[in-house]
């Protein structure tokens, strides 16, 4: 029995409205048992405790009443009450099914003036149109009104499909109230709120164009306009492809909003499911098989439905002359599956065989199609912001557009743009504090991420006053406990840690900061070191106690952690990975203080693009391209005094294991973020194992004879095979790495297989 609450909104005026609903519910509930339907109507006044309430006011006590409600009905009549309206408002932020009456009477005058407050509102309602609405003269058309209308809803919304997927369609908009809710995913869908705390409702969503494969694109499509436009009219799957920051995840929410709204005006749409991919690297391998299914049955049904019904209600198919999908099914975050997929993939392959009504969304930051022979689907591009977009966008936060192209690129990037404009203000703010040390200049992601973390900074000194005991401590959390926990993160290939994982590293960290190196490099948290989450735990109580309070602080202070189920993930992978190259960056600070130490953290592996990208941009070496000067030649304006440099000249002199994977680590980056080597001082470095083949390397300035802009190779090991080109004539039909992960394999259809390093 399917327990349906009805909310009654009025004001004291319409009291025998109130009294007559009670039995047409209740008739109503007698009539519709065929739909297995439990009507009960919230009567507040008797179901609020008498006496106290606990020193909230009435209202606050009505107010879960009525979010719990699955109906609301709103009545006004000879006077605006503000708890009426307030009612109203909150149903409509709950998303509630709204049923809105007018009660018109010829005695009340316009010039009325409570009178005149009630069309007045009644106008803006329909301006609004967002909710229809009905006038009546007298109790009883009311009440004909009421049944009417309670009838054709329900019938509709609990009649025209299934139970089964019913089911599923109340626990789509549960589970999405939970993602939005307080402690929800997605309670704030833009992440510069979280970390800035900002506390302007209005929404902030810029919307985003999509270029696509299928004919019949329009240049000003979004994905909510363009998916259900394509399902109908293709009948195709769709992978959505972008840059990390271009809003996959946000379109998918606002998709599942969009349908969920529909839906409540009583539009025939599909049933939308959103499934978070990344909680598949969390399912025990003996437990993948059937995962969509399991995700669907844990958040969107209860214990009582079994998987077979949602199997067989997914199965069910849809009339082919007016064909549109019973379910949407919104897979986010493909990319993000860092385990073996092949139990996903074959179930996702089961669903488009045989559920014809069910159409699948699916976010990735790669086209995989062809990978997955998936040619059938469609492509839809998520495109960078057009200029007049960001420009607008600015001007409503009165901020002024730097004219650098690199940085009117970078803000084509929805996420870039909106933690650019967060962070101006504090920027402002926090100017003259000591604890800020802010980028002047920015033109990429790296150097953006380093301006919200000095924002952050920067909001917990001005949070925090005078009390430098708890500045230190948060800014040792921010700088470089967080970026310990990301390189960890990164450097096991993962997006979110388990319970027990996130435990194990915490403890790692404290002791890893309680070394004399950090304090002989970061000599101002000598004063404060007791008040530091440092050393072993005299104790695994002590230990546990220290690692809640720390996840605490990371999910629910600083906003960079959220806690998703029984994992902790960083807002976003550019976080992730900023937050490691930092790590980086401290290790290279506490190595050169340590007497010219190569750290470890750079010797024993290749480092990711993403991770080599950041380290990059952090210590702005994009700015060291080579330029030319007229009558001068080519200029590098490379700055010899950051950490990627101190490294380098740790590294002179020294080859073979003893400067590992650390030469390799710097030159690439260098290479990769500056996009050549051309006037780079790389004498007495071991690069025997630095792909030199189609590096630029230098520039001449005026012909022959002119002025040269060179890398410097003097006394530095080359080996002569990195000087040539090398690869496959054929396609690559897979690649498999060693178990210490320094040698890949890799077949091709030339009938040869080769090694390589995987420094190459």
């Amino acid at each position: 029995m399917n327990k349906i609450e009805i909310f009654v909104a009025s004001g004291s005026d319409l009291k025998k409205e109130r009294q007559h609903a009670i039995p047409i519910i209740n008739k109503l509930g007698k009539a519709l048992k065929h739909l297995n339907l439990n009507l009960e109507i919230v009567e507040w006044e008797t179901d609020l405790p008498s006496g106290s309430y606990n020193g909230k006011t009435i209202q606050e006590e009505i107010d879960p009443l009525l979010e719990k409600s699955d109906i609301v009905l709103v009545l006004f009549y000879s006077k605006l009450g503000k708890f009426t309206v307030h009612e109203y408002r909150l149903a409509l932020q709950k998303k509630k099914k709204i049923f809105l009456y007018f009660k018109i009477k010829k005695e009340f005058s316009p010039e009325n003036e409570q009178y005149r407050q009630v069309l007045d509102f009644k106008d803006k309602v329909e301006k609004e149109n967002k909710v229809l609405f009905k006038q009546y003269n007298t109790v009883g058309e009311f009440k004909e009104y009421l049944k009417d209308d309670l009838t054709l809803y329900l019938l509709q919304e609990y009649g025209r499909k299934d139970e089964v997927l019913q089911r599923i369609l109340r626990g789509s908009r549960t589970y999405y109230e939970r993602l939005r809710g307080e402690n929800g995913r997605f309670r704030m869908l833009h992440i510069e709120d979280l970390i800035l705390s900002r506390t302007d409702t209005k929404d902030k969503w810029v919307p985003q164009s999509v270029s696509g494969d299928d004919e019949g694109y329009d240049k000003d499509e979004t994905v909510i306009t363009l998916l259900p436009h394509s399902w109908k009219q293709s009948r195709k799957h769709a992978v959505i492809v972008g840059d990390g920051g271009m809003g996959k995840t946000v379109s998918l929410v606002r998709l599942w909003e969009s349908l969920l709204d529909r839906i409540a005006n009583e539009k025939d749409e599909p049933v939308p499911v959103f499934i978070a991919l990344n909680e598949f690297n969390q399912v025990k391998e003996e437990n993948r098989q059937g995962f969509i299914l399991n995700y669907i049955r844990e958040n969107y049904c209860d214990s009582s439905t079994s998987i077979e019904e949602i199997w067989e209600a997914m199965k069910q198919s849809v009339p082919e002359d007016a064909f549109k999908p019973r379910i949407a099914l919104m897979l986010d975050g493909f990319n993000e599956i860092t385990v073996e997929k092949k139990e996903l993939l074959l179930e996702i392959k089961r669903i488009m065989e045989q559920c014809p009504g069910t159409r699948i969304v699916l976010t990735s930051r790669f086209d995989m199609r062809g990978q997955y022979q998936w040619g059938n689907w469609s492509l839809v591009r998520l495109m960078k912001l057009e200029k007049i977009q960001v420009e607008s966008y600015l001007q409503e936060k009165n901020l002024g557009i730097p004219g650098q192209a690199r940085f009117l690129e970078l803000i084509g990037n929805p996420m870039m743009l909106t933690l650019y404009a967060a962070t101006c203000e504090v920027q402002i703010k926090s100017r003259e504090s000591g604890h800020c040390c802010f980028k002047d200049r920015v033109e990429s992601v790296g150097e953006l991420l380093w301006n919200v973390m000095e924002a952050q900074v920067g909001n917990l000194g001005e949070r925090l006053g005078e009390d430098r005991e708890k500045v230190y401590y948060y800014k040792f959390l921010l700088k470089f406990f967080l970026p310990a926990l990301g390189f960890e993160m990164e450097k096991a290939g993962l997006f979110d840690f388990t319970n027990a994982q996130i435990k194990g590293h915490i403890d790692f960290i404290c002791k890893r900061f309680s070394q004399d190196d950090f304090f002989n490099a970061y000599g101002e948290f000598d004063e404060y070191v007791e008040n530091l989450p440092l050393g072993e735990g005299a104790h695994d109580v002590e230990r546990r106690k220290r690692a809640a309070k720390l996840k605490r602080i990371f999910c629910e202070e600083l906003h960079m952690l959220v806690k998703e189920g029984e994992s902790f993930r960083f807002l976003h992978q550019d976080f992730r990975d900023f937050f490691a190259a930092m790590h980086l960056l401290n290790e290279i600070e506490m190595g050169m203080a340590d007497g010219g130490r190569i750290p470890e953290v750079m010797k024993d592996r290749c480092l990711s693009y993403f991770v080599r990208r950041m380290m990059g941009e952090i210590e702005e070496e994009h700015y060291a391209k080579p330029y030319v000067v007229e009558g001068e030649g080519w200029k590098s304006d490379i700055d010899k005094g950051n950490k990627l440099h101190g490294l380098v000249d740790c590294c002179r002199g020294k080859f073979g294991e003893e400067v590992g994977y650390a030469v390799w680590n710097v030159v690439s980056t260098w290479q990769e973020v500056r996009g050549e080597l051309s006037g780079a001082y790389l004498s007495r470095l071991d690069l025997s194992r630095v792909v030199l083949n189609g590096v630029r390397c230098s520039r001449l300035y005026g012909g022959i004879g002119g002025r040269y802009l060179a890398a410097v190779f003097d006394m530095s090991r080359v080996h002569e095979r990195n000087l040539f080109p090398r690869g496959d004539r054929e396609f690559v039909s897979s690649a498999v790495y060693n178990a210490a992960g320094d040698k890949i394999v890799s077949p091709t259809y030339d009938y040869t297989v080769k090694e390589w390093d995987a420094a190459t």
